[in-house]
């Protein structure tokens, strides 16, 4: 028996010319784990969520989603895009935060070409997001740019929302 489940959530239709998207999420078991840093995160992320097939040609944004004790409740794709693009609509990041009754959010989304640095579109979704889940009284604890060899955290830039 897995310790975790995998339930389709919604579909989503993403911009012109993207097919139908099955979001999934990872619902861990109660104490889920706990991560110290963004490196960790990032380890994880890599192992356990990103998808090998497209970590390398496919942009994707993940959300994790924390209880208040810093425990991952659960992960939900947000969207996967293009090879240097993935459009990220709000409501998709801040619904699950709000369902799920978790107190922290971090985004997690990979860059398959070049560096692990954020773009002026990632730092301005940072900005969005970060004052929308403030508004909810949630907190916007990190947003990670991953690559297969390295990472970027938008909070030790201190570009993140705050």
């Amino acid at each position: 028996m897995k310790n975790s489940t995998l339930e389709i959530v919604e579909s989503i239709v993403e911009g012109p010319g993207v097919a139908s998207l099955s979001i999934y999420y990872e619902k861990l078991p109660s104490g889920g784990p706990t991560f110290d840093d963004a490196e960790e995160m990032a380890k994880y992320f890599r192992s356990k969520v990103l998808d090998e097939e497209y970590m390398n040609t496919q942009e994707q944004m993940f959300g994790a989603y924390f209880d208040s004790f810093g425990r991952l409740l659960f992960t939900k794709i947000i969207s996967m895009g293009t090879r240097d693009e993935c459009p990220a609509p709000y409501a998709p990041i801040i619904r699950p935060a709000i369902v799920g009754d978790a107190t922290g959010v971090v985004l997690v989304h990979n860059h398959p070409e070049g560096p692990a640095l954020p773009s002026s579109q990632d730092i301005k979704l940072a900005n969005a997001v970060g004052h929308a889940l403030d508004l909810c009284q949630i907190e916007f604890a990190d947003f990670l740019i991953i690559n297969r060899e390295n990472h970027q955290s938008l909070k030790e830039l201190d570009l993140l929302y705050e």
